[in-house]
């Protein structure tokens, strides 16, 4: 039980309490030689969220065909019985047993193990070579498509007859772009306790050189293949510089002295 003449304390107790734990959160510490925020200058100012919406991603990546396109590049099986490969017996097929690779982007590829046939690279003139008929067209087309043209060369020159053709063609190997990706932000790791007199976090930035493949060489694949998206340590942005000849240095001048437009990052690139 309270006394009567402590209760007027214990009540006045209460009330501070409750202030207190209303008024938790932000606390308003005036510092030496502060400036007011009214008082910054508008540059050092984020703009407002209001409005704002999330970014679609899949803004990021590029659309893809309904089928691959054949282009330079492209590593092709090709099964043409009798012919490619030569010496076989009837009904005989070449495959490759392959294996299979841990990483999603390997070197130069990735390698269908399960395509049987002879693999011919597509050269950069879009050309294919086959046995006796030469060089043929081969950039732009389907599977499909190719498979007819070769039908219809080796039929039309009398090497093969229309009834007894057997053709397979399969992509064994897609081509690739590559891509070096360089990032600043800091990777990912499980939070430690450290003492005070040690350094709370190391920011080390990484890079990484990954063949993509075709209609997967964009900004989403390639942040996906190095870590995702820019972490709460960097910026929010991504710079694409296509080719050998971006003046990166005077990139860099230009943004330090007041930014630069994304039309006249693109003449740089091409300008070099």
């Amino acid at each position: 039980m309270i006394s009567c003449h402590r209760r007027p304390t214990v009540i006045w107790g209460l009330f501070l309490i409750c202030v207190c734990l209303t008024q938790a959160g932000c606390v308003l510490v005036k510092a030496q030689n502060a400036i007011p925020v009214e008082r910054l200058p508008k540059t050092l100012l984020h703009g407002t969220k209001d409005g704002a919406v999330a970014l679609d991603l899949t803004l990021l990546e590029q659309p893809q065909p309904p089928v691959h396109l054949i282009g330079p590049g492209d590593v092709i099986s090709v099964f043409i019985h009798g012919i490619l490969p030569a010496g076989l017996d009837e009904g005989t097929m070449v495959g490759g047993k392959g294996f299979i690779d841990r990483e999603y982007y390997p070197p130069r590829g990735n390698v269908d193990p399960s395509r049987f046939g002879v693999p011919i690279e597509v050269d950069a003139n879009g050309l294919l070579a086959l046995p006796l008929v030469g060089k043929m067209p081969v950039a732009g087309l389907t599977l499909e498509q190719l498979e007819d043209r070769i039908r219809k060369s080796y039929v039309s020159d009398d090497i093969i007859r229309a009834d007894r053709d057997r053709i397979i063609v399969g992509l064994q190997r897609s081509r690739t772009e590559r891509v070096m990706v360089i990032r600043e932000d800091a990777s990912a790791e499980i939070p430690s306790t450290i003492s005070k007199q040690e350094v709370p976090y190391s920011k080390k930035g990484n890079a990484r050189v990954i063949d993509l493949p075709v209609y997967e060489n964009d900004v989403l694949h390639a942040l996906t293949a190095t870590g995702g998206l820019p972490g709460i340590d960097a910026e929010n942005e991504v710079w694409v510089l296509r080719g050998r000849t971006a003046n990166v240095a005077a990139i860099q001048a230009q943004l330090q002295a007041g930014g630069i437009s994304p039309e006249q990052m693109c003449e740089w690139e091409h300008d070099g």
